[in-house]
């Protein structure tokens, strides 16, 4: 497609589901042509959040916020439930439009010789470890339980697992990776680039804040927003506990009561352990939460744990091959790709 063939608006698309929804769109439209000389027209979506899983729009549109948008004879949640709609119908024809840009990540998937197994884009998470974990169990519950109650059971059944891994940080356009400090509320340069395992959570987002209406995972996104380029990180190491006991108990515990305080509007990021190694925000040891801005992560699993393997990119789990070396390698898409929603 050359240049004269791109038309300086952007083609509108609807997408009506969740973030699955919208990951299958940026994929079909980016696969293809990612590694060509081509420039891909600009990309314009309106959301109705119809999915399981609807973080994005969770993010763009929080229920803690009033309504930007409104029409006359719809009750206030249809109403809430149709910003993007109402974004792009009140302001179309106006050369008003409201867009927000999407930032996308490209996770390759590779043998230990560097063959290629899977090649996928994301526009809002990309985890291994419990998240990657959760999620697969829950697909493989879908068909006998296919209520939402799936994903209690699936985060039940890998508490408390631990996962034998090491990982890489990358850099970014921005500089070298940067890691937050609760104590002055900043992002400070780190000289821990090389993660080693266990891990118990590892996870990035992009363009987020939230995995759900009330769960901030990523808190930090919307009040300390990434530089061009970056993206948010989300590591807990259970051996950061300062008391060395039973590693699957001290991971499971830290696990609880993380993704407890996320709920808590992500108070979790200033959670510390007591001296007792229990976590709680009136310590004074160590963080709990690692939080990274990073251009990207290397994750290199233990070729003898199997539920290590697991990547999930956007709700699309992969698996690193079982053998030493296999990697995944997640990166900030730094091509020019003007893909916007609607907000």
């Amino acid at each position: 497609m050359s240049d004269e063939e791109i038309s300086a608006d952007p083609i509108v698309l609807v997408a009506c589901g969740g973030d699955g929804t919208v990951h299958e769109i940026v994929n079909a439209i980016l696969r293809p042509v990612v590694d060509l000389a081509v420039r891909i027209p600009p990309i314009a979506l309106v959301i109705v959040p119809a999915g399981t899983a609807n973080a994005l729009y969770a993010s763009l549109f929080p229920e803690t916020a009033e309504p930007r948008y409104s029409a006359q004879g719809l009750d206030e949640q249809l109403v809430r439930q149709l910003q993007s709609v109402l974004s792009f119908t009140q302001s179309n024809g106006t050369g008003q439009q409201q867009h927000q840009q999407l930032s996308v990540s490209r996770t390759q998937v590779r043998a230990a010789d560097g063959e290629l197994w899977h090649d996928l884009f994301a526009f809002v998470v990309t985890s291994t470890s419990f998240h990657a974990s959760l999620l697969d169990t829950a697909e493989e519950l879908r068909k006998d339980v296919p209520r939402l109650s799936r994903f209690g059971q699936a985060a039940r059944a890998n508490i408390n697992k631990i996962y034998n891994a090491r990982a890489t940080l990358l850099p970014s356009p921005a500089g070298p990776p940067r890691i937050y400090d609760p104590a002055t509320q900043q992002f400070v340069a780190t000289t821990s680039v090389e993660l080693e395992g266990p891990f118990s959570y590892f996870l990035s987002t992009l363009n987020v804040d939230r995995l759900e209406p009330s769960f901030r995972v990523a808190p930090l996104h919307r009040s300390h927003p990434p530089a061009p380029g970056e993206m948010d990180l989300i590591v807990l190491r259970p051996g950061r506990n300062p008391v060395h006991g039973a590693a699957r108990t001290n991971s499971a515990l830290s696990t609880q009561v993380v993704m407890a305080k996320a709920y808590e509007d992500g108070a979790h990021v200033a959670l510390r352990f007591d001296p007792d190694g229990v976590p709680t925000m009136d310590a004074d040891g160590p963080y709990l939460v690692e939080y990274f801005r990073c251009g990207g992560w290397k994750w290199i699993p233990d070729a003898s744990d199997e539920h290590a393997h697991l990547v999930c990119v956007d709700g699309t789990i992969a698996r690193v091959p079982q053998e030493e070396g296999g990697s995944a390698v997640c990166m900030m898409l730094q091509r020019e790709f003007r893909c916007s929603v609607f907000v």
